[in-house]
């Protein structure tokens, strides 16, 4: 008799990683809504101390404690009594940054905004059955009413890109003045850093009138609303001087819009360039597989559910549509960046 030898059951290991990967985000939330990174941000102290400090249970204090050092955010020195303190690492430098509600770029706005996103993302199974979206942030009346807290929420995600974009393209080395385009501006999180740069970069910021509230928000709390003019209204019927532009700005705009309507777009933005300008996209890029990486791939699925023909572009989708529409050489600023550059002959 021959026995056949069966293969080993592997554990179900990145099924569990990814099933469980809601945890640490409950827990990074639940420390961020508990001032703990406040309370260590000048001195590392005990779990009986932070608790008190913030009126919270020792133990549920302690096990939050220890979730925050597992994640790398906090560091935890001195047996058998144990201190805990913000950790010298670069992810401690992200919690001093984003995770302290004293921060300029605090991320708490954004976990408020994560919840109602996992409420959407609920009806997945049943949007795929329907192919109907669960929300309709692409229509004027949906991006009026989502945009505003959304815009609000989002700009710390994208600050620091937003200055390396500006440094990239030497916006601090202008010798005559750049008149920029933010189109469908938002917080102006895209075009704030080229106005930090020089004073010689004016900024046209157009969005709807409702978004425009957080525009100026934004650049008063940067210092820059001088340089800044307001366009209220949707692009698609906002009259705009052609040639007019050294700069235009699509952050974070296509994936919204769908192919066709984004092709009209870049067309457009084009038309209003003026010879030898820019046009700067900042996009969730996925592989020209789609096989990767993880989050535009995932983010490709969030659209599906806002919208009806939101996307995600691949690399070489995006160059095609930006030559399709008359710019030349569009390049990725780096091999992991999220911004592709082009000109205008």
């Amino acid at each position: 008799m021959t026995l056949v030898k069966q293969k080993p059951i592997i554990p179900p290991t990145h099924i569990n990683e990814i099933m469980y990967a809601m945890w640490p985000a409950q827990a990074l939330k639940a420390a961020t809504q508990n001032h703990i990174f406040e309370a260590l941000d000048k001195e590392a102290k005990e779990a009986g101390e932070v608790a008190r400090e913030l009126k919270l249970d020792v133990r549920g204090t302690q096990l939050l404690l220890d979730a925050m050092v597992a994640l790398g955010f906090l560091a935890k020195t001195g047996e058998p009594v144990y201190k805990y303190s913000i950790a010298a690492t670069e992810t401690g430098e992200q919690a001093r940054t984003y995770l302290n509600a004293k921060s300029p770029l605090f991320m708490g706005p954004w976990f408020q905004q994560g919840d109602e996103l996992g409420k959407m993302w609920r009806n997945l199974p049943d949007a795929v059955k329907t192919g109907k979206p669960v929300m309709e942030v692409n229509t004027d009346v949906g991006a009026q009413e989502i945009f505003p807290k959304l815009a609000e929420a989002i700009f710390p995600n994208s600050y620091a890109t937003a200055k390396q974009v500006a440094t990239l393209l030497k916006a601090d080395k202008i010798k005559t003045e750049w008149l920029v385009l933010d189109l469908a501006a938002g917080s102006a999180v895209w075009s704030i850093p080229f106005a930090e740069a020089s004073p010689k970069v004016k900024v046209d910021a157009l969005d709807f009138d409702a978004v425009l509230k957080v525009t100026k928000h934004f650049t008063n709390k940067y210092a820059v609303q001088d340089r800044y003019a307001f366009i209220s209204g949707n692009w698609r019927d906002t009259q705009l001087k052609d040639e007019a532009y050294d700069i235009v700005i699509l952050g974070h705009i296509l994936h919204s819009e769908g192919k066709e309507v984004s092709k009209a777009l870049l067309k457009r933005c084009f038309e209003v360039m003026k010879p030898h300008g820019r046009l700067v996209v900042a996009e969730m890029i996925a592989n020209d597989h789609r096989s990767g990486p993880v989050f535009p791939i995932m983010f490709a699925l969030n659209m599906y559910l806002a919208t009806t023909e939101g996307c995600v572009f691949t690399e070489a989708e995006l160059k095609e549509m930006i030559e399709e529409a008359g710019f030349k050489k569009p390049y990725r600023l780096a091999p992991d960046h999220v911004v592709i550059v082009a000109e205008k002959p």
